[in-house]
């Protein structure tokens, strides 16, 4: 007994298929092309497995592939639907690959049909491949996330109702075939500072809740708000709870108060420059430092400068120009690179559990009830 997974075209309402019943007679078959065989087996299994090693054909009078598997003939089209869908376009390819003197068109609808998303990636490559080498111009349809992802956007075009629209990048098409449900919380930040500091937070604090969310640092406490606001007026994120993040810095600011309606709370610091250049006089947050540091933390330029303004309000230009300053020292005298330096501080921030307790419960009510 054998065990195959059978394609659709095994149904009865295929049964008039030419050629489908006309596989009788397995004798004077022909081994299928190096081609077909090996191009099938990489798009299908990624991989040499010999799984297609066997892959014959007999004219009847056109070509049907069988395979021979166990002293058993599995016809082509009782192979998996993918298998007989990738079949059907190497068996074409075969016969124009010599043919390069003058550019073919070859369209494909629905070419994800049936395959798994990592063949649907391998296929859509070897069509890339396939242009270039046998001149050959694919123009498919799909709705896969896969090949939308890897198309260039001038190469993808949109059709809605009578109108053709390009370039189309992933995220624009994803929203409008998808309405980003795969999203159900969108979370926006000032910059990739708090972004990282969000990100711990939940990834610590709320290991727990299962649902997809996306962090995004749009720039500036104000141009936040207004994505905000055209998100409200566009629905970029479709039915995705939303909410604004936003610099300690600006709570009190009366900038803010046109958005109140906007739902909006803040980082439990200025902003993370500012809280870390508070700490460069504090012991335990610089002894995280000192036992990778070739050298005293108190001999950095960065801790030098910190104490020369002591005195007086530090501008936002000093602060960022220190916490630029303080990662290079640390760098300078150690094995760490700048973005593990950021990845403990942010873990030091996050850890502070008093001072990220109303942080915490915001960020978790938001989570959970949007």
């Amino acid at each position: 007994m054998v065990f195959f997974e059978s394609s659709i075209l095994n149904g009865l309402r295929f049964n008039q298929l030419e050629n489908k019943n006309y596989l009788k007679n397995y004798r004077n078959a022909h081994d299928a092309s190096d081609f077909i065989k090996s191009e099938l087996e990489m798009i299908i299994n990624g991989e040499n497995t010999g799984y297609f090693n066997s892959l014959r054909y007999i004219k009847s009078p056109k070509k049907i592939y069988f395979l021979e598997q166990n002293g058993h003939n599995i016809s082509e089209y009782d192979f998996s639907t993918g298998e007989y869908f990738v079949l059907s376009i190497l068996k074409i390819i075969d016969t124009l690959k010599n043919k390069i003197d003058k550019l073919r068109l070859f369209i494909i609808d629905e070419i994800d049909l049936a395959l798994h998303p990592s063949a649907q990636h391998r296929l859509f490559k070897k069509l890339e491949k396939w242009y270039k080498d046998y001149n050959l111009l694919f123009i498919i349809a799909t709705h896969s996330l896969v090949i939308l992802e890897e198309s260039k956007p001038n190469n993808t075009y949109y059709i809605e109702n009578q109108n053709i629209y390009n370039p189309i990048y992933p995220a624009f098409i994803t929203s409008k075939l998808y309405k980003l449900y795969f999203y159900d919380r969108i979370i926006l930040v000032e910059d990739e500072l708090a972004k990282k500091f969000v990100k711990k937070i939940i990834e610590t604090k709320m290991k727990d809740i299962q649902l997809k969310y996306l962090i995004l640092s749009i720039g500036g406490y104000e141009n936040v708000m207004k994505h905000y606001t055209e998100n409200d007026k566009t629905k970029f994120y479709s039915n995705a709870k939303v909410v604004a993040i936003l610099d300690g810095d600006i709570k009190d600011d009366k900038k803010i108060r046109p958005y109140k309606s906007h739902k909006h709370f803040f980082l439990p610091f200025m902003n993370i420059e500012r809280e870390v250049f508070d700490l460069l006089d504090d012991n335990k947050f610089l002894n995280i430092f000192e036992k990778y540091s070739s050298e005293k933390i108190c001999n950095f330029k960065s801790i030098k400068m910190k104490k020369e303004i002591l005195n007086k309000i530090a501008t936002s230009n000093e602060v960022k120009n220190i916490y630029k300053k303080f990662k290079e020292d640390i760098s300078e005298c150690s094995d760490l690179n700048v973005e593990e330096i950021e990845d403990k501080i942010i873990e030091y921030l996050c850890s502070n559990d008093q001072k990220n307790e109303k942080f915490i419960t915001n960020l978790k009510d938001f989570i959970v009830f949007g």
